[in-house]
C-alpha cells in the first residue's frame, strides 16, 4: 500500500493505492474534503472527508483487508453522517521524515514529508 496525504490551505486529498505481491496496482481509494482544525502547533489535523471514490483495478485479485476496512468504514460514515472523519498526529519529525499516527485505523507509519 502507498498513501499520499495532500494538505493545502483548508483542503485535503488522500490517495490510498493498493498493490499485489508482485507490484501490480489492484485498487485505489481517493478521499477529498477539508481540514476541520489543526491542533498542537500543526502536529494534529482533524479531517472531514465528504467525497470517497473507490476503484477496483483488478477484479480477480484478492483485495487487502485495509482496503476493505477503509471502503466499508468510509461508506458507512458518509451514508450515516455525510462525512468521514480522520485524524493524523505527527508524533516526531526529523530530516524530512515523520512518525505519524493515523486514526481511526490506529496505525503508526514512517513517512516522507514533502513541503
Amino acid at each position: 500500500m502507498q498513501v499520499d496525504y495532500v494538505l493545502k490551505g483548508d483542503r485535503v486529498t488522500i490517495n490510498y493505492r493498493y498493490f499485489s505481491n508482485v507490484g501490480k496496482a489492484i485498487s485505489v481509494i481517493t478521499m477529498k474534503g477539508k481540514i476541520i482544525d489543526s491542533l498542537q502547533n500543526g502536529h494534529q489535523f482533524h479531517l472531514g472527508l465528504s467525497q470517497v471514490d473507490i476503484a477496483t483495478l483488478d477484479s480477480e485479485a484478492s483485495q487487502p483487508q485495509h482496503m476493505k476496512y477503509m471502503a466499508n468504514v468510509s461508506r458507512m460514515n458518509l451514508d450515516n453522517h455525510d462525512i468521514h472523519s480522520e485524524t493524523i498526529n505527527i508524533l516526531a519529525e526529523r530530516n524530512g521524515y515523520a512518525h505519524i499516527l493515523f486514526e481511526p485505523s490506529n496505525v503508526v507509519c514512517g513517512c516522507k514529508v514533502i513541503s
